[in-house]
């Protein structure tokens, strides 16, 4: 008998803590790809190349929109879980005392080391311009600044939108609204037409907005990754219906995903390559935007898809990268640009550096992480719980138990 899709399970999705954890690790190659190819960055190597733009094309189609959809359906079954006055102070401690901590520990390094590249500003120490972080005057022109953190900084914020909208979500009315939208998406190939709102605003906004980052200017990125969390949200709460769908569509998904991703990468070496200073006309741009943005929803699809189908358990090294994935994403860029200031200087090949680059992210933020997981008053500012601590049984129920094994 068919479940019906306003049925309430809060079961662990297995599937998308492998994807989330393996999303913020593909972040490392990702960011350490940015010091080599064509596009602005805080500081460059001296040599750049096309060739590493290709898979960071493919990449940036969906791998943000796969986080914020994962954060979204996280959001959806703890709220199965708790009150919303519960959720908001989990958030609280989980998302907004991280990122007041990083903004004033954890990215002024890469402020300091972007000024010492590009030999924008002067300091006698790290601790002479640590100083001038307290100014509290924005980036770039200060020294204050949440950079890679603006992706939670959003998660906080839509989590704080998310309540009201949850509240009604819970009442008849929006409990049946919800349940109609997950009848008609999760049946055939209707799935697909989600992409519409978001064509929408990538040919609207999008034209007006460029994304910042800023959360003040950034309309059109906020409103597609808060509709992307929205859509998580209604996962998150009829999880079994939208599973299932995914799980149906992921080979159709495939296909179309390599179609559109071929198409998409032939666009970009004829405009942005063979013919860099030339502006493609409007009956070529706004297809092709199309096609990325349905080439970002069909990667998501066969993403979760499979997962769904051969990574929906757990094991100990899950359970271990589940936890340490946030803290690693909260320093890797920091460790990265600390790192590759030091080797961008060096006259050796793109390949040795970004091989350098990226392996040494790796291992400096495990190293760092797995010392925050250990010492309890750290763990906080890296969004992790604090410790249980252990407590000892009483001495008789000891001394009880060693006799009953006497006897």
């Amino acid at each position: 008998m068919e479940t019906s899709p306003s049925t309430r399970r809060s079961e662990r999705l297995y599937a998308l803590d492998w994807l989330r954890v393996g999303a913020f690790l593909l972040l490392v190659p990702y960011h350490t790809g940015m010091f080599f190819v064509t596009w602005d960055f805080h500081f460059k190597n001296p040599e750049t190349s096309h060739g590493i733009e290709f898979p960071m094309l493919f990449v940036n189609g969906w791998r943000l929109s796969l986080l914020f959809l994962i954060a979204g359906i996280a959001a959806g079954q703890v709220l199965l879980r708790r009150s919303r006055r519960e959720f908001a102070k989990e958030r609280f401690k989980r998302l907004f005392i991280p990122i007041l901590f990083g903004m004033l520990v954890i990215i002024p390094p890469q402020i300091y080391y972007e000024h010492l590249f590009n030999h924008t500003r002067e300091y006698t120490s790290y601790l002479d311009f640590w100083r001038t972080v307290f100014q509290f005057q924005p980036y770039p022109k200060g020294s204050f600044s949440w950079h890679h953190l603006w992706f939670v900084v959003y998660i906080f914020v839509y989590s704080l939108l998310l309540l009201p909208l949850h509240k009604y979500f819970q009442s008849p009315n929006g409990t049946r609204l919800l349940d109609r939208f997950t009848v008609y998406f999760t049946e055939g190939h209707r799935m697909y037409w989600i992409i519409l709102p978001f064509l929408l605003l990538t040919h609207t906004l999008g034209r007006i907005f460029p994304t910042t980052h800023d959360l003040i200017n950034d309309w059109n990125n906020l409103s597609q990754t808060f509709l992307v969390f929205l859509w998580g949200y209604t996962i998150g709460s009829r999880s079994e219906a939208w599973m299932r769908a995914f799980m149906r569509l992921r080979k159709n998904a495939l296909v179309l995903g390599i179609i559109t991703i071929s198409a998409y990468l032939f666009y970009f070496t004829w405009y942005d390559i063979w013919f860099p200073n030339t502006n493609p006309e409007w009956y070529v741009y706004i297809p092709m935007r199309s096609v990325r943005s349905f080439n970002g929803l069909l990667w998501i699809v066969v993403l979760v898809g499979f997962a769904s189908v051969y990574l929906n358990f757990t094991n100990r090294f899950l359970r271990y990268a589940n936890e340490l994935v946030y803290p690693f994403y909260i320093v890797h860029q920091s460790v990265m640009m600390v790192i590759g200031y030091y080797i961008l200087l060096q006259p050796w090949e793109i390949a040795a550096k970004f091989g350098l680059i990226t392996l040494g992210t790796y291992f400096a933020s495990w190293i760092i992480v797995e010392t925050v997981r250990r010492v309890n008053v750290l763990r906080p500012l890296f969004g992790l719980k604090p410790l249980q601590k252990r407590i000892e049984p009483p001495a008789e129920w000891v001394q009880d138990s060693q006799t009953a094994k006497t006897v």
